[in-house]
């Protein structure tokens, strides 16, 4: 267990020096965002404290979740690659976020049985929270951000993809991060947990099983 989790941060640790390289090499990077919407979206991501009032593997079972919906967005991302640099830096980082999902469905199914009760309903608590708050404005797509800030963001992302940047379009987004929730749901919902409405992501489907 100790090796794993040590592989998992330092694995992490690389997807981010990656992106550095990436954008190293591109002209005119810029290594501090510029844009107000990026400047707040950042310390709320590293923002751990509700994780950190989580037993440990309750906490780590969090983290796990979200590599799920990483690994999905890499898909056309990697698809999207001009450029064979770019395109191997997405696959390695995928085959890292395969291997991460399977270890925290691993750990949900030796583990889930040691986090009582009320932690597994914080986990979904804080599961959304982090989702809407923080990865929905900005991170995964741009769907929570303010009008004027989501029309800026989707036109960045936009000009990435045109020029095979490994990017993906705000329309795919939305729709691949609605099937990496439905998915996240039958996972752990057989171990106690639970994950409440995600309006950005459950009304579509909702209205289509209405």
């Amino acid at each position: 267990m100790d090796w794993q989790i040590t592989n998992f941060i330092n694995e992490e640790l690389r997807h981010h020096e990656g992106s550095f390289r990436i954008a190293e090499a591109l002209d005119k990077f810029h290594t501090s965002p510029r844009v107000g919407y990026m400047q707040e979206i950042i310390p709320t991501f590293h923002d751990e404290n509700h994780e950190r009032k989580l037993p440990f593997l309750a906490g780590l079972a969090l983290n796990a979740l979200f590599e799920s919906m990483s690994g999905d967005l890499l898909t056309p991302r990697t698809r999207n690659a001009k450029f064979e640099s770019i395109r191997q830096v997405c696959k390695l980082i995928d085959r890292d976020e395969a291997r991460h999902v399977q270890f925290g469905r691993i750990l949900l199914r030796y583990h889930a049985k040691d986090i009582s009760a009320e932690d597994k309903e914080v986990i979904g608590q804080v599961f959304v929270k982090k989702l809407r708050d923080v990865l929905l404005r900005g991170v995964y797509t741009v769907v929570n951000l303010p009008e004027q800030d989501r029309a800026h963001a989707g036109r960045v992302r936009e000009i990435a993809a045109e020029w095979g940047l490994g990017a993906s379009r705000p329309e795919d987004e939305v729709e691949i991060l609605r099937g990496s929730l439905k998915r996240i749901r039958e996972w752990v919902e057989p171990h106690g947990f639970h994950i409440p409405r995600v309006p950005e992501l459950d009304q579509e489907a909702e209205a289509v099983t209405a």
